[in-house]
């Protein structure tokens, strides 16, 4: 009578192994699937004449590590979300009304013995000719997993930033 008693409690050692192997494989994110990702910018019908004219001044990244490929995407990012909501990007040399500065920033710090990231994405209006105060600006922050070496995180922060930039700019 004993016996059946062993094969119930090898059954349930063996689906605990099971879900202890799906939970671990789950919440790495190590499933191929988990890291696809793809954006399009469609072609509008061109710039909103009402919107003022921007060009693209510094672009800055702070982050621990090798940065210079985070600055340059988001150099390539900036205009194409400008692009998306209209405005029109100049070449400085073709008179903008508006310079646009974007600063990315991430820290990492221990949060109850576990290391957190707080990452930031900052974008700037700048008046053409008077850059001492910005006409509007836009913050968007976030912690935890999210990371500027994440294209896909980078530009959800610098698209929730230029969301409140304009809404800054609406306000004045």
């Amino acid at each position: 009578m004993k016996r059946p008693y062993v094969n119930w409690y090898v059954l349930l050692i063996a689906m605990l192994f099971v879900l202890l192997i799906c939970a671990v494989l789950f919440s790495c994110g190590s499933l191929p699937f988990n890291l696809i990702s793809a954006r399009g910018w469609p072609a509008s019908e061109g710039p909103d004449p009402s919107l003022p004219r921007l060009s693209i001044g510094e672009v800055s990244v702070d982050r621990a590590g090798d940065y210079r490929s985070v600055e340059a995407e988001l150099a390539l990012l900036l205009p194409l979300l400008l692009a998306e909501r209209g405005f029109t990007v100049v070449a400085p040399e073709e008179g903008p009304d508006f310079i646009v500065r974007g600063r990315a920033v991430e820290r990492e710090y221990l949060k109850n013995w576990r290391t957190v990231r707080s990452v930031s994405a900052e974008l700037y209006f700048y008046p053409k000719g008077k850059e001492a105060l910005p006409y509007a600006s836009g913050r968007a922050s976030a912690s935890g997993t999210r990371s500027l070496a994440s294209s896909q995180d980078m530009e959800a922060l610098f698209r929730s930033a230029l969301g409140r930039l304009i809404g800054a700019m609406e306000k004045r």
